[in-house]
């Protein structure tokens, strides 16, 4: 997983370039990217052509003429849509000032206005690590239908692809056992294994003919160093699906793949589910091609301003801004998911 942690003491971006504190780190964050494509400079609602596979063009020559079997290109048309979203936050400069920041806040009367000292630059660094638990979680969780104001301003890749499978069954693989398999005994090993296989036996033949660096595999987080122990514990026996090559301190993961294929570890799924969903169907894997999960955003131009502002008559400090998050499965045949018995 890459490095979350953004804490630092040398942002001074003002005014219209603060725009690239709160997005080019969050839509370029290599676990973001490394799931979904990005589609930029939404405004509104974007229509998206899709292209169907070619399939059983050939045919028998016996004769000198012409004899076009089909064409080469045939369209379909999607649309996504994207909605308003944003996060509207205030500061008061004295709620600071008997703690080890007082040293940081400016002097005499401008002591209430946090602009232009470090308190600024940690506030927008700490938005920005908000921003990225914040978008991913929408993005996968979304629901305009829930009660929850935390999850209803866009429906979420989840919520599509649920929608679906109920007319594209090939969409919903093996169900994830009810209690995690203990991969540190061989039995549990192979169960994890066995969950791997039985997603990856359940892709659609469209998506078995998509090159294996073309997909992944995005799962919970215990699920992904459930298979690294699985490959610890089988030590070659029945892990040669697996592949992990480690850094070179031997500490982490340079690369880790199950079938040729990239597995994603999402290291907030779990405690998502368990603390807004109830736990229900917690651990789920994914496995789809890396351009049929899209987001889109407006990215984010003169709609995207952000805005620091003092206010003298409340003093009060705010950070505010407003941009367009909206999420689309562009084609059934190139995803499928398992989710956990309930």
């Amino acid at each position: 997983m890459a490095d979350k942690t953004l804490f630092q003491d040398n942002i001074t971006w003002d005014g219209q370039e603060a725009d690239e504190i709160f997005t080019q780190p969050v839509f370029a964050d290599p676990d973001l990217l490394g799931t979904v494509r990005v589609i930029p400079n939404i405004i509104s609602k974007k229509k998206i052509a899709v292209d169907s596979l070619l399939d059983k063009i050939l045919r028998a020559v016996n004769e000198c003429g012409r004899n076009p079997s089909g064409k080469l290109i045939t369209l379909s048309e999607l649309a996504i849509e994207v909605e308003r979203v944003g996060f509207d936050l205030e500061q008061c400069a004295l709620a600071l000032e008997d703690g080890f920041l007082e040293q940081f806040l400016n002097k005499g009367n401008k002591i209430f206005d946090l602009d232009g000292t470090y308190i600024k630059s940690y506030l927008e660094g700490k938005i920005v690590d908000a921003l990225k638990l914040d978008i991913p979680r929408v993005i996968w969780f979304g629901d305009k239908a829930s009660a929850d104001p935390n999850y209803n301003m866009l429906d979420g890749l989840f919520k599509h692809m649920f929608a679906l499978a109920a007319t594209n069954s090939g969409m919903i693989g093996p169900a994830i056992p009810a209690t995690l398999p203990d991969a540190s005994t061989e039995a549990g090993a192979k169960a994890i294994v066995a969950m791997f296989k039985g997603l990856y036996d359940k892709q659609s033949r469209a998506l078995k003919t998509v090159p294996a660096n073309r997909k992944r595999f995005i799962v919970n987080m215990e699920i992904a160093e459930a298979l690294q122990d699985a490959y610890t514990t089988l030590a070659g026996q029945n892990s040669g699906d697996i592949f992990i090559r480690r850094n070179q301190n031997g500490e982490g993961l340079d690369v880790f793949k199950y079938k040729n294929i990239d597995v994603i570890g999402m290291a907030h799924w779990t405690d998502i589910v368990e603390t807004d969903f109830a736990g229900a169907q917690n651990l789920r894997m994914v496995l789809t091609e890396t351009q049929n999960l899209v987001v889109g955003t407006d990215r984010i131009q003169d709609l995207m301003d952000v805005l620091f502002q003092y206010h003298p008559y409340p003093r009060v400090n705010t950070l505010e801004a407003n941009f367009k998050l909206g999420t689309l499965v562009l084609l059934p045949v190139l995803t499928v998911y398992s989710i956990q018995n309930a």
